[in-house]
């Protein structure tokens, strides 16, 4: 499958890599959508930020459709909609076709929004909830 990548002088580039293989807890998606943030920008300038990188793959941020379930994924059915943040957990970027991510992390996309609208919620919505959470 096809993906956006760093590589090893942390410059972008154009690669092919393998198609996930799901774990029992996973699910596999296909991205229809990518956030891009500040964060993204972060591990390619930053050292700092590059030790958190646990995949050549930036983006952290996805909407998509459910194409996979691993043996115990039962929250999600083949064909679902859905979106979440990735890069925690194990996961890869989502700079890429198909990413595999735990089922714990990835909700329902609500049918009045896009693809393209969901994949722009898990970072400024979690900094949104967290800013809620300090000040209530």
């Amino acid at each position: 499958m096809k993906a956006i990548t760093l590589n090893k002088n942390f410059q972008l580039e154009d690669a092919v890599i393998e198609k996930p293989i799901l774990k029992d807890h996973e699910i596999l998606i296909r991205i229809k959508a990518s956030g891009f943030n500040p964060i993204d920008y972060q591990m390619i300038e930053n050292e700092l930020e590059r030790r958190l990188l646990k995949s050549p793959i930036l983006g952290r941020e996805l909407s998509g459709i459910v194409v996979e379930k691993g043996a115990d994924a039962h929250q999600f059915n083949i064909g679902d909609e859905v979106y979440c943040g990735s890069g925690s957990m194990g996961s890869s970027g989502t700079y890429t076709e198909y990413i595999a991510v735990p089922e714990a992390i990835a909700a329902f996309k609500p049918k009045n929004i896009s693809f393209e609208q969901a994949a722009g919620i898990p970072s400024a919505g979690l900094t949104a909830l967290q800013i809620l959470t300090v000040y209530n």
